[in-house]
């Protein structure tokens, strides 16, 4: 394992205190990873993929991977909140769907707490 993808897994996957948090998801240790890699990431990403971490979606997002869509799409109804927008979002990023879009004006009309 390279030392950008081991990074990748200390720092991203296994981020789990709020010091590591506390500067939010380190996108930067994707750009580092090689196409390879990337898709190793993903598919690691895909495996963590919960509704009580936002973190592992907006990765999957980001790196724009196809294969995380059905895993998404079957969260997005499961989701609330914030949850739900980050999964539509990284949908959006991912394909262009524009539902998406509706997805997330409807979770923040809900919002009363900008805070």
């Amino acid at each position: 394992m390279t030392e950008h993808l081991v990074q990748f897994q200390n720092e991203f996957l296994g981020a789990n205190t709020w010091a590591q948090r506390k500067d939010g998801v380190p996108l930067y240790l994707l750009d580092q990873l090689s196409a390879e890699e990337k898709l190793l990431a993903g598919d690691a990403l895909i495996k963590a993929t919960q509704l009580n971490d936002t973190w592992p979606i907006i990765g999957l997002g980001y790196l724009r991977s196809q294969k995380a869509l059905p895993t998404l799409y079957l969260l997005l109804p499961k989701s609330e909140d914030i949850t739900r927008i980050t999964i539509a979002h990284a949908i959006f990023l991912i394909n262009k769907d524009p539902l998406m879009a509706s997805t997330v004006l409807k979770e923040t009309d809900k919002i009363s707490n900008w805070s």
